[in-house]
């Protein structure tokens, strides 16, 4: 009876903690240094960008950020939002550096990386740390 108990209990919690998992929109909201942008233009030579800036994701949907990706500083507001499914990230205003649509390929609470292409087939990769 004990084991049955223990098998039970274990499987609930098991099954109660993967279920917990956050959204997207609920991991950006914080502070994240920009700790690249890979810039990889359809012809031309790929430029990278360390220690780049921060960004702030609020959790009303609006944020700032402070980016210095090698051409000057920039910064501004601007407003955001995810995917339920945790696909994209959508940030409108601000500069165009940063506004657009991305995907998300690293979903962790403690890094991002998302990439955006452009129609002539321009790259731009973001890695963001907490």
């Amino acid at each position: 009876m004990k084991k049955s108990f223990l098998f039970v209990a274990t499987t609930m919690l098991v099954l109660t903690l993967s279920s917990c998992k956050k959204d997207l929109s609920d991991i950006l909201v914080g502070t994240w240094s920009v700790a690249e942008i890979k810039y990889e233009p359809a012809s031309g030579t790929t430029t990278i960008a360390s220690n780049a800036g921060t960004i702030t994701f609020l959790g009303s949907g609006s944020g700032s950020y402070n980016i210095d990706y090698g051409l000057g500083d920039d910064d501004g507001e601007f407003t955001w939002s995810a995917t339920d499914n945790n696909e994209t990230v959508a940030i409108n205003g601000g500069f165009s550096v940063i506004t657009g649509q991305y995907t998300v390929l690293t979903n962790k609470k403690n890094q991002q990386v998302w990439q955006q292409a452009s129609a002539n087939g321009d790259k731009r990769t973001y890695t963001l740390e907490k």
